[in-house]
């Protein structure tokens, strides 16, 4: 799994419900995702952060369930 900046979205690839309760967190802000498609891939999205570094950290939250994704890739 990477998350890339897209058109100044930070995107996620994303495979799971789309009832689930998504939220992305880069630079240690938590932010709702939003599910959308992205080359015909799934992916969880949100406005990458003005606060942020292009080398921070990111973390997907599933349901409560966190998972490292990693570094964001250019």
């Amino acid at each position: 799994m990477s998350a890339r900046i897209i058109d100044g979205w930070l995107a996620v690839p994303y495979s799971g419900h789309d009832m689930a309760s998504v939220y992305l967190n880069v630079g240690g802000e938590w932010k709702p995702a939003f599910l959308d498609w992205h080359n015909g891939k799934r992916v969880a999205k949100v406005r990458f952060p003005a606060t942020a570094s292009r080398s921070s950290s990111v973390v997907i939250r599933i349901n409560d369930v966190e998972t490292t994704v990693g570094r964001i890739s250019a």
